[in-house]
């Protein structure tokens, strides 16, 4: 039976009602390109970042995360799986190892909550980001993950942000599904973000699938939500 997405949809309505947009900061954005940023969501900070895509099919990501202290937790799953009950429904969370001016490092956790016959998917992870002072960005992102209690992977991802004008900039990305102990899931990719306010970020990237031999497309958006009230 399908599903209607409309209970997240009005959880996450309440939220902008509990948050302050006046406080809002620019976010952290994991929207953009595969690899996952090093930056963590400042204390009481709310961020939403939603996409829409086509990748081995149909994909919509979500993901709603908040900053407690040092360390960013978050909600995510694929609004397009939702409807047949196969959300990828996951939580994860990452601390604030090392936060600074031109770089951050952040070990990150997730594990799936699976539905419908999905298996359970844990990881463990770190991520790194190094940015210049003219605001080129590099992002490596590195985990180690379990499939169902016995088989493992290692997924690594690798982004680069230029900077080509005040609120654009070119990213470049490749990734890997798994570089051990069988390598695949092989993509490269070419995109832009657009940064239109300081609490905004729109993307779009389109890509190459190395194993499977076809096109990747993904349109997305990320956004803070302000502070939550006291």
């Amino acid at each position: 039976m399908s599903r209607s997405p409309l209970p997240v949809l009005i959880a996450l309505l309440a939220a902008v009602f509990l948050v302050r947009p006046a406080d809002a900061a620019p976010p952290p954005s994991d929207r953009i390109g595969v690899a996952r940023s090093g930056r963590v969501a400042g204390h009481g900070e709310l961020g939403m970042e939603l996409g829409l895509g086509w990748w081995e099919g149909p994909r919509s990501p979500f993901r709603f995360k908040a900053g407690m202290g040092r360390f960013e937790h978050r909600l995510a799953m694929d609004m397009a799986g939702y409807g047949a009950g196969a959300p990828g429904l996951a939580l994860e969370s990452k601390l604030a190892l090392v936060e600074g001016k031109h770089g951050a490092l952040a070990p990150i956790v997730m594990t799936t909550i699976p539905m419908a016959g999905e298996i359970w998917r844990g990881q463990l992870g770190m991520l790194g980001l190094l940015e210049s002072s003219g605001g080129v960005a590099l992002r490596g992102d590195l985990a180690l993950q379990l499939d169902g209690y016995g088989d493992f992977m290692l997924p690594v991802a690798l982004l680069v942000d230029v900077p080509v004008s005040q609120r654009w900039a070119l990213v470049m990305d490749t990734s890997a599904a798994s570089v051990a102990p069988s390598p695949h899931g092989f993509l490269v990719a070419l995109g832009t973000a657009w940064r239109p306010t300081d609490i905004l970020t729109a993307d779009a990237r389109i890509g190459w699938d190395i194993d499977a031999g076809s096109p990747m497309a993904t349109i997305g958006l990320a956004t803070s939500l302000g502070k939550v009230r006291r």
